[in-house]
This record gives structure tokens, C-alpha cells and sequence, in this order.
């Protein structure tokens, strides 16, 4: 399935915005993410990050979060996703911290672009603890038609499901709420995609 979008390159180094201001001091977790800043590129080697916390015996999650909460150090929110989309890729995240997760990229999305739901889709479906978060995603996305490509969304992480071979934990009630949105997409295209998606699902369910 296609994004509508192009999709951002997610990996283990991101660019953070460091032009103008002073260096912020607004806990351990920002002097060690400018700690891991490789240049001249102005990167920052996340997966470094990652390894140091673990090797200090920090609670990632806890320190990703108190970041994001910090109002202080905005620009570096979207670095506290891609921290905790890095723990979801090792496994790392259950059921709680996951929605957690996607309760970041929301915020985050607001400002950079609903790309950043696809990349948490794909990180969220690297363990089968944090799969399950996905059916949840799927339900409030159709029910809220909140982001422009609503629609598109709850079927990429449908998608996803069925990829890791997960789409039978859906309700049947949420089935049926996908092969109806499917009905109601305007493009012939894309509503040949999402209904081959939707058939899909339904089947993976009766199959259960």
C-alpha cells in the first residue's frame, strides 16, 4: 500500500534544528542527545542515545517522556518520539507505553506533517507486545476523521496488521467499520485498494 505521501528516511541519526539560540539545559536527556551530535552534519545518533541510557540503567521511556511533557524544550519533542519509536523497533515498549507513543506523534504531526503516523505505525508493528495498539488506532481514527488522510491512515495500519499476521485479533465490529469506510473513498483507485484490504481483514477474522 502506497503512502499518499513521500515517506521521511527513519533511521538511526536525525537532524535536529541547532541554528540560532543558546544551549538548552532543560535535563541530563538534552546534554546527552547534543552529547551525540555528529558533525558537520548537525545529526544526532539516536541509536547512541539509546545504548548510553540502557548502559547507565536510565529508564528510556520515563526519560523520552519527561522531555516531551518539558514545554521548555519544544524542538526537541520530535526527538523524544523518535527516542521511544527506537525502543518500540528493540522491543522495548508494552501495551501503555506504546499508546503513549502514538499520543506523541499525534502532537508531533500537528506540526511536522501526518508522515510522522506512518513512521510510528512501522516502528509500533516490530513486536508483537505493541501491535495490539494498533487495533485501538484503527477504531479512533475512523471514528474521528481528525487528520486529512484519515482513511488512508487506519488502512496502513490495517495493512500493517495483516503483514505481521495480527488482523485476526480485530473485532468484527471494527471489520465492518472498514469495509464501510472503504465503500465511501472517492478515488477508484485507492477504493480498489481499501477494499482488497478490507476483504482481507475480514477474511484473517473468520479465519480466527
Amino acid at each position: 500500500m502506497e503512502r499518499p505521501v513521500p515517506p521521511t528516511t527513519h533511521n538511526a541519526e536525525y537532524s535536529p534544528s541547532l541554528s540560532g539560540g543558546t544551549r538548552m539545559s532543560s535535563g541530563p536527556l538534552i546534554d546527552l542527545l547534543q552529547k551525540h551530535i555528529i558533525e558537520p552534519h548537525g545529526v544526532v545518533n539516536l541509536r547512541a542515545v539509546l545504548d548510553e541510557l540502557m548502559h547507565e540503567h536510565k529508564d528510556p521511556v520515563e526519560e523520552f517522556t519527561e522531555l516531551f511533557n518539558d514545554p521548555r524544550a519544544k524542538r526537541w519533542h520530535f526527538y523524544a518520539l523518535e527516542g521511544m519509536r527506537g525502543l518500540a523497533v528493540r522491543g522495548y515498549l508494552e501495551e501503555a507505553q506504546a499508546t503513549k507513543l502514538l499520543a506523541m506523534t499525534e502532537s508531533v504531526a500537528s506540526q511536522r506533517g501526518e508522515d510522522e503516523y506512518f513512521e510510528s505505525i512501522e516502528a509500533l508493528a516490530h513486536s508483537p507486545k505493541t501491535l495490539p495498539v494498533l487495533v485501538g488506532f484503527i477504531q479512533q481514527t475512523l471514528e474521528r476523521h481528525d487528520t486529512p488522510n484519515w482513511r488512508w491512515l487506519a488502512f496502513f495500519a490495517a495493512e500493517t496488521l495483516l503483514r505481521k499476521k495480527a488482523a485476526a485479533e480485530m473485532p468484527s465490529e471494527l471489520v465492518a467499520k472498514l469495509e464501510e469506510a472503504a465503500t465511501q473513498e472517492h478515488d477508484e483507485r485507492r477504493k480498489r485498494q481499501l477494499a482488497e484490504i478490507a476483504h482481507a481483514v475480514a477474511k484473517a477474522v473468520q479465519g480466527r
